[in-house]
Formats: C-alpha cells, structure tokens, sequence
C-alpha cells in the first residue's frame, strides 16, 4: 500500500564558513529533508515537498528532484524573486552563549509564508514534515488545516524558536503562540536550547528539569485535544543521541537512544536529517524508540559529509553506520 510523505519548510542558497576557513555554498533549508528522504525511502512511500522554490534555482532544482528516489516535485511553487540566501559561520563547539549554539545564522530575501490554498494539494497525506527553516515558512492557519486534514503532523521546531538581532543574525526567543503551534502537531522535535525557549526560559541559562516539565505538559495536552493519535517530544542532543518522551496510556514514558560515534565534517543539516529518518521511521509504524534511533542514524551520517550529497553517498554513510 502506497502512502504519501508530505515536507513543507523554505528552500535556501546557504554559504556555509567551515571552522577549518573553508566555504561551501550549498542548496539548504528543505533541500537537506528532501535528499535524506530519498537516500531512506523505500518503494511505494511519495515523498512530496512543498516550498517556494525562486525564479533562479527553478528549472534546476525540478530537473534535479525529479531524478531523486521516491521524490515528486509537482507541488513545488515557482516564485519570481530570488532563492533566499543564508550565511552560516561556525565557530567553537564552546560558543554556546549567542547566536545559535555553535554557529551565527543570517538569512536574506525570505519569501512569503506558505498558506492554506498553497498547501491545499498535499491534504490527505499520510504525514506531514513542517520542518521551520526560517520560522517563517507557514502560516498557523495553514499549519492548523493540515493538522486537521492529514493523517499525522510532524513538528520540527527548529527557528520557529528564533527571532532577528538588530544585526540580521538569528537569536533565541520565544515563539508568539507557541502553544498554538505545539497543539497542531503529533510529533515534536526539537534540541534542548528550543525547547528552553519554549518553556520561556534563556536558551543556555535553565533548569533542565523545568524544560523537561514543560514538555511532558505539552505532551499530555495535546493528548487531551488529540486522543487518538500519537503524542511523541523527542529532544535532539548532537553527539550524545535523543531523548524522546511519549504518551502511553496514562503515563509518559521516557528513553534516551545514543548516536553512533562519527568523525564530523560539517554539522550543517543534521538535524533536519534526524527528522527525516525519524519522520520516515514513524510513517512506516516504528515505536519510539526505533523512530528515533533511525533518526539519530541519519543526523549521525549526515555530519560525515559536506552540504548535501547525492542520494547514494547518503544511503552509503547511513548504511555503513546501522547496527
């Protein structure tokens, strides 16, 4: 039986600074979902982007995706400005008191959010992965539809938890109707500084039990709204694996899954191959657990390479790392 694997979020033109000097340029954003899903999909799963794709990465990009494994680039939307451009400078990993963790972030030229008429072809997919590339890639009407017309909604909160420095460079802060955010989705993902800022804290100055609180309320209110579908959190940890939180029954049950050890050659695009691989695993009716050790696999395998790869490299380095 055939299901559909709807990813929403922005494409981007990303200019990455390596901690060693070197600079990449790279197609980024959903274009790191969409390549993970083809190098893990299996026959008959349609994996269905949705993003603003501008007038200049157009012809290419549908050329390319069409060629991708499992990937129909139909629901695609052509726009007439420029891709958006992000520049991305890594620095220590001890750099963890501004800007995003270990790195500075400065996108340009964003496009409009998508909307509720823009996303009205995918309704009806069997899941759908709103990865938050900028934020500012959906409206929440449009997000509230899909929660109510699709089968399961994945959440990646991603710079959903950002805001913009006087600078232009990314910042922590906490989303306006957050809530309203979390209440649309089955499945949450998020790192620890996220989640901080969804509890209202410092995204590096908190009380880790206090964010885990947090979160298991989250967890039981949406099972209160949404009783029938699955309540998953999974916390995202780098080298040091996932923590994810469920709903079962009436309690919250709690597992930590270590990462397989790699030798790093740039991080970016980890974590939105973690969603894939965990996205993926709960569409083919993984438990937890399992859905989140698939999805530490691919944001292991996703570091050993730089910008994104052909489909058959990453199913290599996925591969060579299972088990």
């Amino acid at each position: 039986m055939s299901k559909r694997l709807a990813v929403v979020g922005t494409l981007l033109v990303d200019t990455i600074h390596r901690p060693d000097g070197e600079i990449v340029e790279s197609l980024g954003g959903i274009a790191y979902s969409v390549a993970y899903l083809a190098a893990q999909v299996p026959p008959g799963i349609s994996v269905e982007p949705v993003c603003r794709v501008g007038s200049d990465q157009w012809a290419e990009l549908r050329s390319t995706w069409e060629r991708l494994p499992g990937v129909d680039p139909s629901f695609l939307i052509r726009d007439p400005s420029p891709t958006p451009r992000n520049t991305l400078v890594y620095g220590d990993e001890g750099n963890v008191t501004s800007g995003v963790g270990d790195r500075s972030e400065c996108p340009t030229g964003l496009l409009a959010p998508l909307t509720e008429q823009d996303l009205a072809p995918i309704e009806g997919a069997d899941l759908v992965l709103v990865n938050c590339i900028t934020g500012r890639d959906l409206s929440l009407s449009a997000m509230r539809r899909l929660s109510a017309v699709c089968g399961r909604v994945y959440l990646d909160v991603h710079s959903l938890a950002l805001g913009f420095a006087d600078d232009g460079t990314r910042t922590y802060r906490q989303p306006q109707d957050g809530e309203s955010w979390i209440g649309s989705a089955d499945v949450m993902q998020c790192n620890r500084a996220e989640a901080a800022t969804l509890a209202g804290f410092h995204a590096f100055d908190h009380d880790p039990a206090a964010v885990e609180r947090f979160l298991r309320q989250e967890l039981v209110r949406v099972a209160e709204r949404r009783p029938a579908r699955p309540t998953v959190v999974v916390l995202t940890e780098g080298a040091k694996g996932a923590t994810v939180l469920w709903r079962c029954g009436g309690r919250i049950e709690r597992v930590r899954v270590p990462a397989p050890l790699v030798e790093v050659v740039d991080p970016t695009g980890a974590g939105d191959a973690f969603g894939s691989g965990h996205a993926l695993a709960w569409l083919l009716g993984a438990d937890p657990p399992a859905a989140a050790a698939q999805g530490t696999l691919a944001g292991a395998a996703a570091c050993t390479v730089s910008g994104i790869a052909e489909p058959e490299r990453l199913r290599e380095a996925i591969e060579t790392r299972r088990g």
